[in-house]
């Protein structure tokens, strides 16, 4: 028996983009429907406390593909260059005589810049099978698509995601776009995906398709515009007022005074003023991009089911971060707030799906760098020699595996380079910076150069209340304090630390 009967010869890696794990029925949204998710969640495990160790999309998309933490491979923000001598999933595959297919983006940036493309390329180790991005070059293949079809033409790519309504349309309606629920985006991606498994079918491989939604531009076909009823959806998650959560920390302060809706609404919508109902539409036309990426998860498992290609190929499906929807007066991916890094993680392999017994969701923490060396052990490969993830494949099979974690962490740098925004203010670009240790408790917030902010998670899972002053939690600060520290000392570049000399030195 060869080796490609013996374990799963293909891997196909779904990535949504801003994707938070309650925004899916089988992690307990109530409103949306997520049958095809839910259906892979039920064949495998869920993990259910899964988080990405980094925003925005580069930095965490660089963790997803490489299994170390942005303090090793330093992508600490958007058009950061790669370092191409790091490896990653595809690079590592190539070795081994796998290829990897890439439908979409790994938001990786090239050095030098030559040109937009280099602003938003492809991770070295990828055949690109078909290009997508948010910007000129990435959107062409896709606009190109629609204009064979009749559509535009679009001398600015970024038009085809106009709605075609007036400026004296309601929000909502400006939400429906364009173009037909079957020549969308996520449509485009999907049918990429299908024909590259048709063309590559009897061959090892990684397939790793980088769905742009529910990331904005909020605008969705119809019926997914208006799915969902914008009564029908929980209020966000925040204080009071803008005024309280800004005096939590100056942190927040600053993220609230200068938050850029980007794509999320209007940029004539000041976020303190949006209206309650707004909010809602976001939040609705949001959950009804997550119902169509669904939608085209089912038709990409229908075509593998038709490849007859299920019993040799695993499931991962993914995001690389979340979004706040207006959570602590805040949209996007940023800051420390559990919204922006809780995302899903499925898993579903050819021995999963034939489990006689039902293991439920895993309960202990996991991370985005995890998935490399999980991808690498159910493919049958070496491990990496260095990694800051853990393989999850014992936890596919057995119902208390004997590793788990008890915390989680995450990183997120907020400095801007172009706007030097916060070194107007005295805090140098070096320093903006905070590290998050959670743990199923407590969340601890260390900032480099401003104060650290902790929470209890048990009596307030919202995160509102700051414990750090309270004499009561004292041994809890230093505790996690501690922790976090030496989880950084133990992750600290070691890709030459056991590296011998070849010779007795010279003296």
């Amino acid at each position: 028996m060869n080796s490609l009967t013996r374990i799963p010869s293909r891997l196909l890696l779904l990535c949504a983009d801003q994707l938070r794990a309650d925004a899916l029925r089988c992690y307990g949204n109530a409103v949306v429907d997520t049958p095809h998710i839910d259906r892979l969640a039920s064949s495998g495990r869920r993990f259910a406390h899964h988080y990405t160790v980094a925003v925005p999309c580069g930095p965490s998309r660089a963790s997803l593909l490489t299994g170390l933490y942005p303090l090793t491979h330093r992508i600490v923000h958007n058009r950061t260059p790669f370092d191409p001598n790091i490896p990653n999933i595809a690079s590592i595959l190539n070795s081994a005589s796998v290829s990897a297919y890439l439908i979409g983006y790994t938001d990786t940036a090239a050095a030098p810049f030559l040109n937009e493309a280099d602003a938003e390329g492809v991770m070295p180790g990828f055949s690109v099978y078909a290009h997508f991005n948010l910007n000129d070059h990435g959107l062409r293949p896709w606009v190109r698509t629609l204009e064979s079809r009749g559509y535009g033409p679009f001398d600015n790519p970024f038009d085809v995601f106009g709605s075609g309504s007036g400026e004296a349309a309601s929000f909502k309606e400006r939400r429906r776009s364009i173009y037909d629920v079957s020549e969308s985006d996520t449509a485009f991606l999907a049918d990429q995906t299908i024909a590259c498994i048709a063309e590559h079918r009897d061959e090892p491989w990684l397939i790793h398709t980088a769905f742009l939604r529910p990331h904005g531009p909020l605008v969705a076909p119809a019926p997914y515009d208006s799915q969902y009823s914008g009564s029908a959806m929980p209020p966000p998650v925040r204080a009071a007022t803008r005024l309280a959560e800004r005096e939590l920390h100056p942190f927040l302060a600053n993220s609230i005074d200068h938050l850029d809706l980007e794509w999320t609404a209007e940029t004539d919508v000041a976020v303190g003023l949006a209206s309650a109902e707004m909010l809602a539409e976001i939040r609705s036309v949001y959950l009804g991009l997550v119902a169509e990426l669904d939608y085209h998860v089912g038709r990409i498992i229908a075509a593998l089911e038709s490849f007859d290609l299920m019993d040799t190929t695993s499931i991962v499906f993914t995001s690389d971060h979340g979004d706040l929807l207006g959570d602590h007066w805040l949209f996007g991916s940023r800051g420390f707030f559990d919204a922006a890094y809780h995302v899903p993680l499925i898993i579903t392999t050819p021995k999963s799906r034939n489990a006689i017994r039902e293991l439920g969701p895993v309960d202990g923490f996991t991370e985005s760098v995890d998935i490399v060396p999980t991808i690498l052990d159910l493919m049958g490969l070496p491990p990496m020699e260095w990694t800051d993830g853990h393989s999850l494949m014992p936890f596919l099979y057995q119902a208390n595996p004997r590793w788990t974690r008890n915390a989680t962490f995450w990183e997120y740098d907020f400095r801007n380079a172009c706007s030097g925004e916060l070194e107007r203010v005295g805090v140098p670009s070096t320093e903006c910076a905070l590290n998050v240790w959670r743990t199923k408790s407590h969340k601890y917030v260390h900032f480099t150069a401003l104060p650290p902010l902790l929470f209890d998670l048990d009596s307030d899972p919202e995160e509102l209340v700051d414990r750090v002053r309270e004499p009561k939690y004292r041994d809890v600060l230093l505790k996690c304090t501690g922790d976090l520290l030496s989880h950084r000392i133990k992750h600290a570049d070691q890709r030459r630390a056991n590296l011998a000399p070849l010779a007795r030195p010279v003296v």
